[in-house]
C-alpha cells in the first residue's frame, strides 16, 4: 500500500511539474501584455473621449454624470432618490451653477450672461 501512495505521490509531482511549465509561457507572455494594455498607446492613455460619463453609486444607480455638449455641457449629482441636487456647467455657453432641494427645485443658482450675473436664492 505504502508503495503505491509513494507512486501517486511522485505521478502527483511530476504532472504537476509538468503542468506549471507547460504554462509558464503563457503566463509569462500574458503579463507582458497586460500593462501594455491598461497603460495605453507608450505606457500612456493619448486621450480618453466620450460624449457622457455616468457615475454610479455601490449599487449600481446613476448618482451623476458628465455630458459634454457644444452649448450646455455640466456636471450634475443627484442624491440617493435620483433628484438632481447640484448641477455645474454651461448653459448656451454661459457659466452655471445650481442647488435644487430634495424635491428638485431650484433653490439657489448663479450664471453669467453677456458679462452681468444673475443670481436665485
Amino acid at each position: 500500500m505504502e508503495t503505491r501512495l509513494k507512486k501517486l505521490e511522485r505521478m502527483n509531482k511530476i504532472l504537476s511539474t509538468g503542468l506549471l511549465l507547460a504554462l509558464a509561457p503563457w503566463v509569462v507572455a500574458a503579463g507582458e501584455a497586460v500593462p501594455k494594455l491598461i497603460e495605453g498607446t507608450g505606457g500612456k492613455f493619448q486621450a480618453v473621449q466620450s460624449a457622457s460619463f455616468d457615475l454610479v453609486d455601490d449599487a449600481g444607480n446613476k448618482a451623476g454624470g458628465l455630458v459634454g455638449k457644444k452649448d450646455a455641457s455640466c456636471l450634475t449629482i443627484k442624491d440617493s432618490n435620483g433628484k438632481v441636487r447640484i448641477l455645474i456647467g454651461f448653459n448656451n455657453g454661459h457659466p452655471s451653477l445650481l442647488f435644487a432641494d430634495k424635491d428638485g427645485r431650484t433653490v439657489a443658482s448663479y450664471r453669467e450672461i453677456d458679462g452681468s450675473y444673475e443670481t436665485q436664492e
